[in-house]
C-alpha cells in the first residue's frame, strides 16, 4: 500500500504547482494527472488551460469529473504517482450532478487504502472564509470541511499551501503541528 499525500490550501495559494512539483520528484514523467474539473464557462476554461500548459507533455491527463474512485482503481500500478486535481471541484460536481457525496467519498476511501500507485490529493480550504449566505454553500463547505479532515486523516503526508509555500503539517502519519508529550 503506498504512502498518499494531501494538499490544502486557499485559492491561488500554490497548492497544485505544490502537487505537481512533489509528483514529478517522485515519478519523473510517469505521472497520471487526474483532471476533475469541468468547462462550464470561459473563465473556467481558461483556469483549464493555464494547469494544461504547466504540466509536462509527458504525463497522462485523465479527465472525470464525478468516479475518480473508479478511476484510481484502473489507473493503479499503471503510474507510479497519480495527481488528483481537485477534490474541490470534484465535490461541486458530485453535488451539481445530484450525486450521494458521502458514498463517493466512501468509495474513494475504499480504493486508496487498496492502492500501490501513490497518489496526491489536492483540494482547497474552504473554511477560512466566510460563511456562505444560502443552504446551498454552506453544504457545499460542509462536505468539503468534512472530505478533507477524512483524507487529510488517511493520508501520510499532508502539506498546507500558504503563499506558494508548502506547510508540512503531517510526514509519514505522524502529524507535526500538534504539541507532543
Amino acid at each position: 500500500m503506498a504512502d498518499h499525500i494531501f494538499i490544502t490550501g486557499g485559492s491561488r495559494s500554490g497548492k497544485s504547482t505544490i502537487g505537481e512539483t512533489l509528483a514529478q520528484q517522485y515519478a519523473g514523467n510517469r505521472v497520471a494527472y487526474v483532471a476533475t474539473a469541468e468547462t462550464l464557462d470561459g473563465e473556467m476554461q481558461e483556469r483549464i488551460d493555464i494547469h494544461r500548459r504547466r504540466r509536462p507533455k509527458e504525463w497522462d491527463t485523465h479527465e472525470e469529473p464525478l468516479d475518480i474512485a473508479s478511476l484510481l482503481v484502473s489507473l493503479d500500478k499503471r503510474y507510479p504517482v497519480i495527481l488528483v486535481d481537485c477534490i474541490t471541484m470534484w465535490v461541486s460536481n458530485l453535488m451539481f450532478h445530484g450525486k450521494d457525496v458521502m458514498a463517493q467519498v466512501a468509495a474513494l476511501q475504499q480504493a486508496l487504502s487498496a492502492m500501490d500507485s501513490r497518489v496526491i490529493m489536492v483540494s482547497g480550504e474552504v473554511g477560512w472564509g466566510l460563511i456562505g449566505d444560502n443552504a446551498l454553500s454552506r453544504q457545499f463547505a460542509d462536505h468539503l470541511g468534512s472530505i478533507n479532515q477524512a483524507l487529510a486523516g488517511s493520508a501520510a503526508d499532508v502539506y498546507l499551501a500558504v503563499s506558494g509555500l508548502p506547510v508540512v503539517l503531517k510526514r509519514g502519519g505522524e502529524v507535526l503541528a500538534w504539541p507532543r508529550k
